[in-house]
């Protein structure tokens, strides 16, 4: 079987593995039912193979949480150079990536404005993605979106765990339920803080690109 990759582990298993940990704490007696038997036929690896099952599940509401997220804050931040809600570019940085889009794209005829359908700019942000990825640029702008999968996922958990603390436990749960709810407002910062800095990583790591030879635009 294959190693999982950073973002597999940060962004499925341990979000998984964090929402198994506070299931066994908010309801035990069913963890003793569900983990205690699994335990005893595969040991670890079932436990893991558990967590990234479980943390696919938990990825797939916090697809739910993203897109509120953003949606609130105007557009995702890789939307945002586009767009021009928020800042997250200089304005030179900005002149510089319509320009380094034209040019290491092949698309001279492209602008970059909110007259720009975002169905439009979606696959071109993906294929800068991929530019920077072909020169081997990518390590930091894949660490950074491992961790922004974690932070969903744990929101996620924490959402999750809520719930299940006050249907097993009652009024008794209140005061672990608002510490999940403030734990989850501090993963959903981080994912937000993450997601910033991940297109800020990809845009300027696409900027620093050689030129192609024969340019006759200097980017």
């Amino acid at each position: 079987m294959r190693q999982f990759d950073f973002y597999e582990f940060a962004g499925v298993i341990a979000p998984g593995m964090v929402g198994l940990l506070g299931v066994a704490f908010v309801w035990p007696e069913m963890a003793k039912t569900v983990l205690d038997s699994n335990v005893s036929v595969g040991g670890f690896g079932v436990a893991v193979v558990l967590a990234y099952v479980a943390g696919h599940l938990l990825q797939a509401l916090g697809n739910l949480i993203e897109a509120l997220w953003w949606r609130i804050n105007r557009g995702w931040p890789s939307d945002w150079p586009r767009s021009g809600r928020r800042r997250l570019l200089a304005a030179a940085q900005q002149r510089q990536l319509e320009l380094c889009v034209r040019e290491h794209l092949a698309m001279p005829d492209f602008h970059l404005s909110p007259d720009t359908p975002k169905k439009d700019w979606r696959p071109v942000f993906r294929q800068v993605c991929a530019s920077v990825r072909s020169a081997g640029k990518y390590e930091q702008a894949q660490t950074l979106t491992g961790n922004y999968g974690l932070c969903r996922g744990v929101a996620s958990a924490l959402a999750v765990l809520a719930v299940v603390a006050a249907a097993v436990q009652g009024r008794e749960a209140w005061g672990l339920v608002a510490a999940l709810a403030v734990g989850e407002a501090l993963a959903i910062y981080r994912m937000h803080r993450f997601a910033v800095h991940y297109a800020q990583e990809v845009f300027v790591s696409f900027l620093e690109l050689p030129r192609r030879a024969g340019s006759g635009e200097s980017p």
